[in-house]
Parts: structure tokens; sequence; C-alpha cells
């Protein structure tokens, strides 16, 4: 018999590298890598060893499996009997006896096995397992998973806090609520706001509070982004409803009735009380969380209508009759047009909210939006007291219409006032309280704007430069699906993970690609305009704006992503010759004409990036050109089929070559990918010498910047 080696790694295998000369030869040509392991051991494999093994492990899992029954059979406090095993097939099974007795009654039996010595371990495992049963039948003990469990402490509305109540309870008690003591903040409100460590409110969310709270007026709110907005209109949104419950729940103990003492009754006669209209998904889910988190101790439900998710749970959602509906136009006025029971009733509503409003109002955008208003404020229903919020970091800037809605014929230019517009669209007449806190600059004070001037095929170069000189959370904006897309496959073959996020894109998959960006601190992130308004995502590092914005509302919602809650943040925007007409009108709003600084860039690192990207640039193109042919001859191929027809090849199907055309293409792709690989993995610095040799007759080398790393030295 040959005996079997088999080959124990001690070490990693470890890469050869192969010198640019030699792979360029004939002889190498079909070459992909070479790796090799240095440290290892040949170990000989015994099959009879193998087999004694085997038959020891399986006798130790039968008595891992006996033990195991024995002690669940002692936590259900049942009396364990052990039973007596079989000797062999023609002997019969010996009874079940209690306690040790039957253990001394099997031992006399089991005369008849051959080998004794497998016996005695036998009887030795079974006394011991008979003595333990023995001493926990006469002394029980508590049961296990009583003693992991801890008592679940639940707290009123009513009771404060103790300090043994958990964790997260400990330092909230510490802080010191005094700021809000003059906002007319409920007291359940403001304990949820002590567990989330809202200290000391903003300054949107100081002004808009008293008068909201209080003389409930209509408000027109604007502030830079990342200035509490969110909370500014939820918390006076939910006061009104703890005090419509307060006044309800007065009225009927003074009146209790039969008809309103069935449950069901009064479900159906409790409409929406609140309803947020937000212009992406995204921020529909993020406000939906955050207001949860403020309602934890009252008994307010809430509930997203958006798109993009299954319609039928957002039915049974419904039919709970939540308090506040947190809605996208479009899907919220699909249910109200199939007559939902809950919805039905959405005009009797005690506040509206508009979030971005200004991007929701503009023509061609959200005709649904239109719909529902007219649905709002023309119902003899409608409250009388009906409260109006409408919110947006660009809401009082003057921005010019777009040429395509403004032509001379249909539209003559007038100089309007986007508060009027937004007055007569929302709040039908009502006279709002404008509460303007937008800086000069219009954006952050704590973000650092500059500008890299380019080509357009120059700017996969400086993106990825940039991601290598400063690693961080990045979040790069494009115009189009086309370019975001084209850039996701392209930074993919460069190893920096994009993650996309687009309207097409299904709504689970965006919210996910969300939670991973948030969740990695050197994540990249390319998304069109859909994550340009609204969203919160923690400590983003650097803003790109790889195409230039259209108009000065998205750079400014765009460039809000960072730098928010007074942290720092970079923006940077990409220009080329064809966007200078936008970024002239950028400038001139933003920054009253002033030019975006440079950004700083080392040109001696720039041939090793274009040789990266050039070379991503050709793989990307091979493998379109031919997923596009292989799509292609798919479709018709199987269209032929199920009609039963024939396909002329000349002139319907591409040319993909024959098998050995498509075997060395494939090769080739392979060999274009492990030399990107070899390039992503060396350096991107190159190495320099020094002027001086050292004593020992070496040169100093200065070190290579590794752009990779987070370290870098520095020398």
């Amino acid at each position: 018999m040959a005996t079997t080696f088999h080959v124990k790694e001690k070490s990693a295998w470890k890469r050869v590298v192969v010198p640019q000369d030699l792979l360029n030869t004939e002889e190498f040509d079909g070459l992909i890598d070479i790796q090799e392991l240095t440290d290892y051991e040949l170990v000989q494999i015994n099959n009879n060893l193998e087999s004694d093994d085997e038959s020891n492990n399986k006798k130790k899992k039968n008595l891992k499996r006996k033990k195991a029954k024995e002690e669940a059979a002692l936590e259900n406090d049942t009396e364990f009997q052990p039973k007596a095993k079989k000797k062999n097939k023609n002997k019969k099974s010996a009874k079940n006896i209690s306690d040790a007795q039957a253990l001394e009654e099997v031992t006399t039996d089991e005369h008849s096995c051959t080998n004794k010595k497998t016996e005695k371990r036998k009887d030795d495992t079974r006394k011991k397992e008979a003595d333990t049963t023995v001493e926990k039948n006469i002394q029980p003990q508590p049961k296990r998973k009583e003693k992991k469990r801890k008592p679940v402490q639940y707290i009123s509305e009513d009771e404060e806090p103790s300090p043994a109540s958990g964790s997260l309870q400990e330092p909230t008690m510490e802080l010191d609520m005094s700021q809000w003591a003059n906002l007319y903040v409920p007291d359940v409100i403001l304990r949820a706001l002590q567990e989330q460590g809202f200290q000391t409110p903003t300054e949107i969310q100081r002004i808009t509070l008293p008068t909201a709270i209080r003389e409930k007026k209509d408000i027109f709110g604007a502030a830079e982004t990342g200035s509490g907005k969110t909370l500014a209109f939820g918390i006076p949104a939910m006061t009104r409803i703890l005090e419509a419950q307060k006044d309800k729940s007065s009225i009927e103990c003074d009146e209790i009735s039969e008809e309103l003492a069935n449950k069901e009754e009064k479900l159906l006669s409790s409409p929406p009380m609140a309803l947020i209209l937000e212009p992406t998904r995204e921020l529909a889910v993020q406000v939906k969380n955050h207001l949860s988190r403020l309602a934890k101790y009252t008994d307010i439900k809430l509930a997203t209508i958006v798109g993009g998710m299954s319609i039928e749970k957002q039915r049974r959602i419904l039919k709970k009759h939540p308090h506040i509906i947190i809605a996208t136009p479009g899907r919220l006025w699909q249910l109200v047009e199939e007559g939902d029971d809950h919805l039905s009733q959405i005009d009797k509503i005690l506040c509206l909210i508009v979030d971005e409003a200004d991007r929701m109002v503009e023509k061609g955008h959200y005709e649904e939006l239109t719909k529902i208003m007219e649905l709002l404020n023309n119902s003899p229903r409608r409250v009388k007291n009906r409260q109006t919020f409408v919110m947006s970091a660009t809401l009082t800037m003057d921005v010019a219409i777009p040429k395509r809605l403004n032509s001379k014929k249909k539209h003559p230019k007038k100089d309007l006032d986007k508060l009027k517009s937004l007055t007569e669209r929302i709040c039908a007449g009502l006279k709002p309280k404008v509460i303007d806190l937008t800086p000069k600059d219009k954006v952050a004070q704590t973000l650092t704007e500059l500008r890299v001037n380019c080509n357009a095929d120059e700017k996969d170069y400086y993106l990825y430069y940039f991601l290598c000189q400063h690693p961080g959370r990045t979040l790069v904006f494009a115009n189009s699906k086309d370019c975001l897309r084209r850039l996701v496959a392209l930074f993919t073959l460069l190893k920096c993970s994009p993650l996309p996020l687009h309207a097409d894109m299904h709504q689970r998959q965006r919210l996910k690609n969300l939670d991973k960006f948030s969740e990695c601190s050197q994540a990249l992130l390319i998304a069109s305009d859909v994550a340009a308004r609204g969203l919160d995502i923690p400590k983003v590092d650097h803003v790109i704006h790889y195409q230039v914005p259209r108009t000065m509302e998205n750079y400014i919602h765009r460039s809000g992503r960072t730098a928010r809650a007074s942290n720092l943040g970079l923006s940077v925007m990409l220009v080329g010759p064809e966007d200078a007409k936008d970024y002239r009108k950028i400038v001139h709003g933003v920054r009253n004409g002033e030019e975006l600084p440079m950004m700083p860039v080392e040109v001696d690192l720039f041939p090793a990036v274009k040789i990266r990207v050039n070379l991503a640039r050709n793989i990307d193109i091979k493998e379109y050109r031919l997923k596009k042919k292989r799509l292609r001859n798919n479709f018709f191929t199987k269209a032929a089929q199920e009609m039963d027809m024939i396909v002329d090849d000349d002139r319907l199907l591409e040319d993909l070559g024959d098998s050995v055309q498509q075997a060395q293409d494939k090769q080739q792709l392979q060999q274009m990918k492990a030399q990107l690989e070899a390039l992503i993995c060396c350096p991107l610095a190159p190495l320099r010498m020094s002027k001086y040799p050292t004593k020992s007759g070496q040169l100093i080398l200065k070190k290579s910047l590794n752009l990779f790393d987070k370290k870098i030295s520095k020398k």
C-alpha cells in the first residue's frame, strides 16, 4: 500500500515578483501569477489510525449526548432513569430501574461481552453519573436559566428612572436640562431628550418651540444643514397630539357611553393627527427613527409610507391607526386613491409638515403633492386651527427659474417671491412666522471649500488621487446615473469598495448601502442627488462633486452632508471646461463672486495614478463590450426559441469569435487584472535617493509613501 502525505502549511503563500521584461516575452505569455510556500511540513496519513480515531470520537460523542440528556431531565424536575444498553442483537434489552440499584443489576448481566476493558470504563462512568444524579435529587439546585436572566424593570411615565435601571440611563441623570425649561416641552418628551443626550437646544429650536407650542402659529423655518430642524417641527407636533389625547380622555370621563366603550369604534373614530411629507425615501425613514426615539415614553404611533417597499405591509400598518404618518407624496396618494380607511380621514389632521419644501414645490417634480394639498386645503372637514410647518436649508434663497420652465411664450420672467408662492400652495392664505437663520456664507462655517480645474478625462485621476491621499468616509456626487454606474465599476476594479445609491435601486438595497456607509470609517459612497438632502450620516469627512451641481441649492445641500453639528468637513469640486457656466452661478450665489481656492496636488504621484486608472479603464471597457454582446445574443436566441424560429447569425447576433478566441480574451482579461492587483499592492510614490551616502557605503533612501496605510511615515 502506498503511503499518502499531507502538506501542513506553517506560513502564508508569498507572491513572487516577476520583472516586467520577462512578462513581455513569449515564454511567459500565459502566465497569470507565481506564488511560493517556504515553511511547511509533510505529514503521513495512516488509514488504520484514522479508523481507530473515528471510533473513539463516536464513543466520546455518545457519552456527551447522554450527559446532556441527563442534565435536561434534571432541569425539568424529572427523575432520571438510565437505560441498560443492548449487548447483542438477539438478546432483549433490560428494563429501566431507578438510581444506583439499576446500575448494579446492569453490571452483573454484562459478563457476555468480549472486551473487558471497555466494560470497566462504562461501569466507572455509570457509577459517577448515578452518584451525581442521587446527589442532585436529594439536594435540588435552582435552574441555570433563572440565574442568567435579570428582571426587567418597567418605568411608568410618572415615575423617575432609578440609577440601577440601566447603564444607558445612568449618564442621563447627570445632564442639566434647565435650558429647555422655558420652551414649553412636555416632561415625557424631555425625558427622551435627556436619554439621547440633547442637553442644549439649537438656535432654531430655541426660537421655534415657544411660538409653535404656546401660540400655535404656522412656522416657515430656514437654517443651515445639520442645525436640528427635525426636532424643531417634531416636538411641537407631538405636543399637539398629547394635548389632543388629554382633551379626548377628559370628555370620555365625563360622558361614558356604551358605543365609545367599544375599542373598534374608538379606533375607527381616530383619524391621523400629523402628516410629514418628505422628498426622498431615505429621509422619511431617518425622520421616523428620530421621532420614534422622541416618543419613547408616550403612546404615539408612527408609520412610514414610502415607495419601493411592500404596499401590503404598509396597508397592515395603517390598519393599526398610527397618529403620525411620514410619507413620500407618490405612495401616499396611491393609497389615498385606493380608498384606505385610515387615510380617508387625512383631511382632519392637526399638523402638516412639509420638509425640504423648496424642492418638493418645484414645478414638474411632485405632481401628487399638488393633489394632496388640494385635498387637505379644500376639504370641508379641515380643522380650523391646523398648524403648518415648512422647513428647508435653502427656503429663503432666491434662485433663478430654469430656462426650460421659464420660456418667453409660456412663462414670462417675473421676480416672484419664493415665500409668497409657498404660502399660496401650502398654507392657503395663512400668515406664518418666518424664522430665517441662514448664514451669510450659506454653508456651514466649519466647512472648507476647494476646487480642482481639470478636463473631463482627468476627473478619474484626481478622484483616485484624493481617495488614496485623504482616507476617510467620503461621499461622491454625480449628476447622472450612467456616470454613477461607470464610477462604481471603475473604482471596484481599483479596490476602493464603492457603494452605489441612486433612484433605480431597490429600496432595501439603498438602505443597506447607507448602513454600510455609516458603519465603516473608510467607506466610499457614490450617489446621485437622492442623498443630497436631509440625510444625517454621522462623521462624513469629505464630499466630492464629481460633476458640478446644476443649481446653487443642490451645491448647498450636497456640501451639507459634511461639517454637521459644528464638526469639520471638506468639500471639493472637480470643475471642467463644460462646467464653467454652472460653476459661475454657484460662486456668484454662495460666495458673492469670490473664487474657490485650489486644492494642493502632488504632481510626482500622478504618473503612477494614471497607469492604474488607465489599466482599470481598459479592463472595464473590455468587460462592458463583452457583456453587451452576450446580452444581445442571449435575447435573440431566447426569443427565437420561444417562437420556434431560426436566428440569422450574420445580421442579428454579435460575433464573439470561436472558442479559442474567447479563451484568449478571457486569459487576457485575467492577465490585466493580475497586473492591476500587483500595481495596487505596490506603493504609489516612487523610491527616491538622497544625495549623500552614509559611512557604511549605503545610500539613504527616502521612505516610500504608501497612501493606503493609515499611519504615513513622515521624514
